[in-house]
Formats: structure tokens, sequence, C-alpha cells
């Protein structure tokens, strides 16, 4: 017996099988979504990418993962490609019909801005576990231009000619 070759063997086996199991999956996959729409189809691969790590995590507080009863209903609907029913029926910016789409295209009704607000708070939580709170700004850090005049003008100064 020669272990290397006996590694060898067993470990092409191993690959084969996989290769076989993923060929015979596709092919599952690809019959049960033959009748969908095109968008449908998209927004399946698309949940399949991204995973569904949040429906297997344990909620706390301390990690801010803990979902209220409608925040949960709203993220099963909207993984699984539909739209929440207590949606409002016109957008309250702009007047416009209300869905999914126009909530995160819409820039006059406040949802981008509200996201954007959001991811920077979020952050501004997670810089303050690494540093110090008085290190943390939520707003940005504007240099003075006369600083930035100076500090040009020296690089051309220093330039060789």
């Amino acid at each position: 017996l020669n272990l290397q070759d006996h590694n060898w063997t067993m470990n092409r086996g191993r690959w084969e099988g996989k290769l076989q199991k993923d060929v015979r999956y596709e092919s599952i996959y690809s019959e049960v979504c033959q009748p969908l729409s095109p968008d449908f189809k998209r927004g399946l691969e698309e949940r399949a990418k991204e995973g569904g790590d949040w429906l297997n995590m344990l909620p706390r507080y301390k990690n801010n993962n803990v979902l209220g009863e409608g925040e949960f209903r709203d993220g099963l609907l909207l993984r699984y490609m539909s739209e929440p029913s207590d949606l409002p029926s016109h957008c309250d910016g702009c007047g416009k019909k209300f869905g999914l789409k126009h909530a995160l295209d819409c820039k006059t009704g406040g949802l981008i801005t509200a996201r954007h607000d959001e991811l920077r708070d979020e952050l501004c939580v997670v810089g303050t576990q690494a540093y110090s709170p008085a290190a943390i700004r939520n707003e940005p850090y504007i240099k003075n231009g006369r600083n930035c005049n100076i500090r040009s003008q020296e690089a051309t100064d220093n330039s060789p000619k």
C-alpha cells in the first residue's frame, strides 16, 4: 500500500463526487426555476449568494441584531421577493405610487438619507468601541482651505526646476 497514491485517489474521488453532486443540484435547480419570471430568478440567485446568516444567529442586544416581529416578517418577505402588506399606497415625499423599488430609489422621500445615516451611526458605534469616543465624529472634518493651499504651494516651491 502506497500511502501517497491512496491519499491522491481518495482526494480525487471526493472531488469527483462533489462535482457530480453539484451537477445534479444544478439540474434540479434549473427544472424548478424554469417556470419562474426572470426577476424572481435573479432575486433567488442574489439571496443564495448573500446567505441567511441573520436567520441562524442568536439575537443579542449587545450585537444589535434583535429584530422585532414586524422587522423579522418584513425581512422574510423581502428575502422571498414579496412586498410587505403594510406599505403606504403613495410616497410621502413625491406622491408617486409606492413600492419597494420606489422606496429604495426615491430621493425625495428620505429613505436613502435614512439608510446612509443608519450606516454612519453604526460605524460611529463600532468606532467608539475601538477608539475613545472623543476620537469619533459623526460629521466630516473639514480642513481649512488656507492650510491646504500652503501645503500645495510648498510642494510646488520645493519641486525640482
